[in-house]
């Protein structure tokens, strides 16, 4: 493919550099990637190249550059092979004196990228635990339903329940015997006279 356009720098501080170029003429194709070679101005080294894999972006951000000092910048396209390169730019970072590992190139379209996963994991996070409780309440409702369906059903099928043993099988009942009772449950006739009914029964 031909070559990237109009590439200029801008130093953006002491180890930042922006770059910014336009897409080339006429490509033969769809452009896959392009290719940034940074390369210290004067010096013996082997240049550096790093990827830009979002075709459809036309600008970087070359980091971890070293202060108070020149580079060289060029770029290229990659359709299905290597393309021209661009024009070559030198540029200096800001100076404050400070030294870095070397170089390293990102997009902003990938700091961007990584900012909406970021918002994506936190909002799926939150989404799940809302779920969590939701079902968790659910649960409880079903099981207290449940709850208050048996108790009414028992309630109608046993009819009354006598849990003092004061039930003998017939409608009238005269305790006659002395006995510990359960005074704090028992009606008041029955502690008058002695007598316990089907009415008086717990």
């Amino acid at each position: 493919p031909p070559a990237p356009r109009n590439l200029h720098a801008q130093a953006l501080s002491d180890s930042e550099i922006q770059l910014m170029w336009q897409r080339p003429e006429a490509p033969s194709g769809p452009i896959s990637k392009y290719i940034v070679e940074v390369q210290v101005a004067g010096g013996s080294g082997d240049p550096l190249w790093m990827d830009v894999d979002r075709p459809e972006e036309t600008s970087t951000i070359v980091r971890g550059l070293n202060a108070s000092t020149r580079y060289l910048f060029r770029v290229r396209a990659s359709i299905q092979g290597l393309g021209d390169w661009s024009n070559t730019v030198e540029q200096s970072t800001l100076g404050n004196g400070l030294q870095s590992v070397g170089p390293v190139q990102e997009s902003r379209a990938a700091e961007e990228g990584l900012d909406q996963q970021l918002i994506l994991a936190v909002v799926g996070s939150a989404s799940a635990t809302c779920l969590t409780i939701l079902a968790a309440l659910l649960t409880l409702v079903c099981i207290r339903r449940s709850c208050l369906h048996r108790r009414r059903t028992f309630t109608y099928q046993s009819g009354s329940i006598a849990d003092f043993g004061l039930s003998r099988g017939e409608e009238v009942y005269v305790k006659k015997t002395m006995g510990r009772l359960p005074v704090r449950w028992m009606a008041i006739e029955s502690l008058n006279y002695s007598v316990y009914t089907t009415k008086s029964d717990v």
